[in-house]
């Protein structure tokens, strides 16, 4: 049995954050552009995106995973 679990999507907003468009990420990957518009454009990531797919955004991106899924993005109270 597997159960699916809603992973948010931050790509877009660090993307926006950074000045990069999703058509500069599809170059800078090495993937098409439409496939890059499909991942960043949805709240929730997509059901079996690799984490692969998260760990090569982060490093294109000089970000942690957790900056892209959703964790890095809340301010801490400290």
């Amino acid at each position: 049995m597997t159960i699916a679990v809603a992973i948010p999507n931050n790509i877009k907003t660090v993307l926006d954050e950074k000045g990069i468009s999703p058509y500069r990420l599809a170059q800078m990957w090495g993937k098409r552009s439409n496939y890059v518009y499909t991942l960043v454009n949805q709240d929730i990531l997509p059901d079996g995106t690799d984490l692969k797919t998260i760990v090569d955004i982060a490093d294109l991106l000089d970000v942690s995973v957790d900056r892209l899924v959703g964790r890095g993005s809340q301010k801490s109270n400290t």
